[in-house]
This record gives structure tokens, sequence and C-alpha cells, in this order.
């Protein structure tokens, strides 16, 4: 019994259908892959084997040409998951390599100045803008027009931009950002609910992205991105791509900041030691017998005390960190610059000398300084 003949006009419909799959796959390779089309076309692509199955049953499609078919659907769906991770790796490999290019400044006011060009120069977008969180609120801190700079929004939005200053409400999208540290993309009606209105009457974007930058556990800025100037859509490549970015510069941020504050406590440490070698140097020769006299009048003060009293104090008596003090005071430092000196208040190194006067005992820092060189001389002799 012959087999009964192809359905020629349904398997022109497939035809017709695996070539328009085919122009839409080259169409999405050919632009800047978005996560949602291409989950899409590829769900597409994965049931046109069980469409083939059932029309190879019903004899609409012949062997020969169900089997054209399959293949050159797994080979798109294999084209399309290459292209999109090629996609991915040259996207963090730009950006890993841009910021790398940050890592020798040391300011980090440098730092953010430079972070909104070198955002629109590595992902690609036409405007960046980089802001602080101050309390409650956020303000932007720099802006980079990469594209229509000469556009006269684009010249009110850079002149007017650092003006603003923007509360953290319940219904902004920074405030979740805040409380949920993740990028977003914002379009459509979203853009009226959740963005500020001040930034959206200087911007007028259509579509931005944005992702928190966080720097030692906390939320410390923001970066917004947009296409105005090119229209180009945004898609959830662009927000992790921004995401990347963001917590890439946030460690760079954090290091940056690590070393200023580390900058200023060894300023602090050099004044303190200035100050007292100036102070030691403007006593000028008379005022060496009065201090001589002070100290031989202390030193009978201390002898009669040790002799009413057992002995001398143990040098284990202060603990290290009372030593330390002990110590910057004897070099002239003023409290002050001890606490700057040992990054502590002021009010700290003031219970810390009370207790040492104490301890020691001795009525007055003159006193305490003269203990302390009794007292390192009986360290270094038992040592």
């Amino acid at each position: 019994m012959p087999l009964p003949a192809v359905d020629e006009a349904r398997s022109a419909n497939l035809d017709e259908r695996l070539s328009a799959l085919g122009a839409r796959l080259r169409q999405l390779l050919a632009s800047r892959p978005d996560e949602i089309a291409v989950r899409a076309l590829f769900d597409e692509l994965g049931e046109l084997p069980l469409s083939l199955a059932e029309a190879a049953a019903d004899r609409l499609v012949g062997p020969a040409q169900a089997g054209d078919i399959i293949r050159a659907v797994a080979g798109w769906q294999s084209e399309l998951h290459d292209a999109v991770v090629d996609a991915q790796a040259r996207s963090f490999g730009r950006i890993n390599d841009g910021l790398a290019s940050l890592a020798g400044t040391v300011s980090s006011a440098e730092l953010v100045e430079r972070a909104p060009a070198l955002l629109c120069e590595v992902c690609e977008f036409d405007r960046a803008m980089i802001s602080e969180v101050h309390g409650s609120t956020w303000r932007p801190a720099a802006v980079h027009v990469a594209a229509g700079a000469a556009d006269e929004l684009n010249v009110a939005l850079v002149a007017a931009i650092r003006t603003v200053e923007i509360p953290l409400t319940s219904s902004l999208i920074e405030t979740e950002m805040l409380r949920r540290r993740a990028s977003v993309l914002i379009d459509g009606t979203a853009m009226t609910r959740h963005t500020s209105g001040s930034l959206a009457a200087l911007s007028h974007s259509r579509a931005y992205v944005a992702a928190p930058i966080v720097v030692a556990d906390r939320v410390a800025g923001f970066l917004h991105a947009d296409a105005y100037s090119s229209g180009r859509p945004l898609t959830a490549a662009d927000r992790v791509a921004l995401q990347a970015f963001a917590d890439l510069f946030g460690l760079l941020y954090e290091r940056a900041a690590m070393a200023e504050r580390l900058l200023t406590q060894q300023q602090a440490i050099h004044a303190a030691l200035s100050s007292a070698a100036s102070g030691v140097a403007e006593l000028g020769p008379r005022v060496g017998p009065l201090v001589r006299a002070e100290l031989r009048a202390a030193e009978v003060g201390a002898d009669a005390d040790a002799r009413r009293e057992g002995g001398w104090p143990e040098a284990g008596m202060l603990t290290s960190r009372e030593w330390e003090i002990l110590g910057l005071l004897a070099t002239g430092a003023t409290n002050s610059q001890i606490a700057a000196a040992l990054v502590v208040s002021e009010s700290t190194v003031k219970s810390h000398v009370k207790r040492i006067l104490h301890k020691l005992p001795a009525a007055n820092r003159a006193e305490a300084v003269y203990r302390y060189t009794q007292l390192s001389g009986n360290r270094s002799r038992a040592s």
C-alpha cells in the first residue's frame, strides 16, 4: 500500500517559520543580545522539534526535511548560547580593564570625578551619573555626557545636576536600592512612579539603569546611566553590566578611602612629634635649670613617697596602652595630639592620663614624665 503524499503546503509553512526564526536570530546577534529576547527565541527554537515530530507523524514533512530542520535548530541554539556568553565575557572584560586603569588613583574624590566617563566608555552608555548618600538624602556628585554633550538639554543638566539634593522617600527606586542592594532597570510607567521629579525634569530620560555602590558594607552612593541621545533600548544586559561596574568601583573606592585615612593618621603623628620637638627647642638654656630643679624636687618627693609606701611602683602596673600614652606625654604631646596619633577620642586620652597619674602615683604631668624616665630605666635594666 503506497504511503500518503507529503502535504506540500504545510511543509512550506514550516520552511517559512524556520526562515523567520533564522532572520530573528541574525538580527539579534547583530545587536546587543537582550536577555528576554534571547530566552524567547531560544524557547521557540526548542519547541520546533516537537512540532516537527507531530508533523512527521502526520506525514506533513518528509524525514529528510525534518532532519535538516532539527540540525539547523540545534546549530542555532548553540550559536545563540555562544553569542550571549561571548557578549557577557567581552562586557565584563571591558569593565575590568577600564577600572584597572583607575587602580593607581589614590584620591577618592578623583575616583568619583572619573567614574561617569569611564562607565560610558566601557558600557556604551550616552550619559552616566554618580551620586553620594548623605543620611536620609542623596545628591549627584559628577555627571558625564558621552553623546550629545552640546545639546541644550544636556548642557543644562551638567550645569544644574550638582545643586540637586533628593530625599530618600519610600517611593523612590534609590530607597529600594538602598534596602535591597541590587541594580534596577527603570522604564515605562515605573519612570513616573519611582523617579525623583527634579531629576526627571533635568534629564528627560525615557529609561535608565541604576545600581548601588557598596563601600565597607554600606550603600555609599549610586550609579545611573541611560542611552538618551542614541535612543538605544536598555536591556537586562545593561543592568547586569552596571552592577558589575558598581561592585568593582566600590572596592576601588574603599581602598582609596583607607589609604587617605592612613595618610591622615601619619600626618597627625608627624605633626605631634614635630610640635613636641619645637616645644623642647623653644625652652632655651635659661629654662633648663628650672626644669632640673623641678625634677630634683619631684625626685625628693617621690623618694619620700616610696619610703612611706614601701617602694617604687612596678612597671607592670601600667597597661601597654598606658605605657604608650605615657611615652607620648614624655615628648610633650598634648591630649589632642595624642588622640590623633592613636586614633582615639580626646576624652579617652584624658581618662588614660588620669589613671596613669593615679597608678604611678604622680601629682601632675611633669612628675608623671619623671616617673616614666625612672620606670623606663628600670625596665631596661631588667631586660
